[in-house]
């Protein structure tokens, strides 16, 4: 949803049919949705807690800038309890290079 609502502000100044019709989408699925939740436990005496996270980059998937995207999620115990999508700071290369730049960007923030 982040995502989603981050491309969307791109276009406020000036929506389009297309830009209304995501916007719908989106808050359609925030209506199907609205019964979900997250929920955070103590693992147990006998279990320690795990913290778990995921992060991807996509190479230059800014058309107009060529920036490349960061996303990632840290998990504890299976509950998200970060996360981001956004821009990397500079321009990259390559693939592989953005794929370094994305783990270095999640471990600044969580540290």
């Amino acid at each position: 949803m982040a995502f989603a609502y981050s491309q969307l502000s791109l276009f406020l100044h000036n929506p389009g049919t297309v830009h209304m019709a995501a916007a719908e989408r989106a808050l359609a699925y925030v209506r199907g949705t609205h019964d979900q939740g997250l929920s955070y436990c103590d693992p147990g005496a006998n279990n320690c807690n795990v913290l778990t996270g995921w992060v991807d980059s996509d190479f230059a998937a800014d058309s107009d800038t060529r920036l490349s995207f960061t996303g990632y999620i840290m998990s504890l115990n299976e509950s998200p309890i970060s996360w981001r999508s956004c821009h990397q700071a500079g321009v990259t290369l390559s693939s592989s290079e953005a794929e370094y730049v994305a783990p270095s960007a999640v471990t600044q923030e969580n540290a």
